[in-house]
């Protein structure tokens, strides 16, 4: 009874989430010939949710070089960054280099979030 019925509103509520994100996704990022089929929709869709599914918060203290051309490293205070990260798995950590990559794609589908990313990043630039 009730764990059958819970399971039938579970899955009434993904296939929802689920059509309301394919549609999200062709309003921001509508398919262009020859990209058009399905094949090429589906990666697309992985792609953006890889992409905000990789956002993370992460906090901690630095290292860095304080003084042109030293080699020494020295802790910075505590801080934290909101960013994207190139694999959860592999690289659990933001690249500013590739948080570029990932303005692309976040400003269009997300912008305020896209911000608050680059408000972090420019934070660490003191």
């Amino acid at each position: 009874g009730d764990a059958a019925a819970l399971e039938a509103r579970v899955d009434s509520l993904a296939a929802e989430a689920s059509t309301a994100f394919k549609d999200r996704l062709e309003e921001t990022f509508p398919a262009k010939v020859p990209f058009d089929d399905a094949a090429h929709r589906e990666a697309a869709g992985a792609a953006v949710a890889g992409l905000l599914g990789g956002l993370g918060y992460f906090s901690g203290r630095l290292l860095a070089r304080t003084e042109p051309g030293s080699e020494d490293l020295e802790r910075l205070p505590k801080t934290a960054l909101f960013t994207g990260v190139p694999s959860r798995s592999f690289f659990p950590r933001g690249f500013l280099w590739d948080e570029g990559f990932h303005g692309l794609l976040l400003v269009r589908w997300q912008p305020r979030v896209f911000l608050d990313v680059l408000a972090h990043w420019l934070e660490l630039q003191q």
